[in-house]
């Protein structure tokens, strides 16, 4: 039988990161385990902790109480004190032992995190490839209908794509193809190229409107939607003149006199 009157035990530094819920209870609507499985995990190391330095001062408690000439001024326990030592013993070394557990799981956790992060970055740059084919060619199609549309011909409209497939090459004028809006890569080349689009006609085209709908619209596209919202904005409507008309003899601010001095009745 314990009656001790103990210190409160030293909390681990991971204490106030962690509110007071139940051990057990996981996030309903987590979607995935790993939304959930860190906070709960470092939940139960603190509460481990706890029960560490608990069984710890108990020990220590027992071991004075056994070694204190005065035993009934600071009686711990009543009866075998080394059984109950060794008891308390044990369970500190089990709490010991699911807290190394624990931080073994904590650092499987990261550990799968930076494998599942590696293999997404291996993904990317696999598609990378063919997603820059796939938006180099898009580009060239759309300055292609560019010169189409200035009445270029067809021997004229394949040197401007082919020009434009050189110029997307230069990472050094034009960046990272992938990461600019075409938008902006249209505009640039067509300014290299002496081409002058037409952008209100071109917010119509499909690629345009994804772009817009984005919510990442390019410089071009962006000037042209931001000129069309000026026109639909509807005028300021004019205020009324609310003020009395002039006596006779005062200057009205609109021009002319009083209404009684200007028929010569003031």
């Amino acid at each position: 039988m314990f009656c001790s009157h103990m210190t409160a035990a030293s909390t681990a530094p991971s204490q106030t990161s962690h509110s007071q819920t139940d051990l057990g209870a996981a996030p309903a609507c987590a979607d995935d385990a790993e939304d959930w499985a860190r906070p709960l995990l470092e939940r139960q190391l603190w509460i481990l902790g706890q029960l560490a330095e608990g069984g710890l001062e108990i020990a220590r408690a027992i071991e004075r109480q056994a070694t204190d000439d005065s035993r009934a001024a600071h009686e711990v326990v009543k009866g075998d004190l080394p059984l109950a030592y060794a008891r308390v013993a044990r369970a500190v070394r089990l709490t010991i032992m699911l807290q190394s557990k624990v931080i073994a799981d904590l650092q499987k956790l990261e550990s799968n995190a930076e494998i599942d992060a590696s293999h997404a970055k291996i993904r990317q740059d696999v598609a990378r490839p063919g997603l820059l084919r796939e938006r180099k060619a898009r580009i060239q199609r759309i300055v292609g209908r560019i010169a189409w549309a200035e009445g270029e011909d067809a021997d004229q409209i394949e040197q401007v794509m082919r020009e434009t497939g050189e110029h997307l090459d230069q990472d050094d004028i034009y960046g990272d193809v992938l990461s600019r809006p075409v938008s902006e890569l249209v505009a640039l080349i067509c300014q290299d190229l002496g081409l002058k689009p037409d952008w209100p006609h071109l917010t119509e085209h499909a690629w345009a409107q994804a772009e817009i709908a984005s919510g990442a619209a390019g410089a071009p596209l962006a000037g042209v939607m931001a000129r069309a919202a000026d026109t639909r904005r509807p005028a300021a409507a004019i205020e009324p003149d609310l003020r009395p008309p002039p006596l006779a003899g005062e200057v009205d601010p609109k021009g002319g006199r009083g209404m009684q001095a200007a028929d010569g009745l003031g």
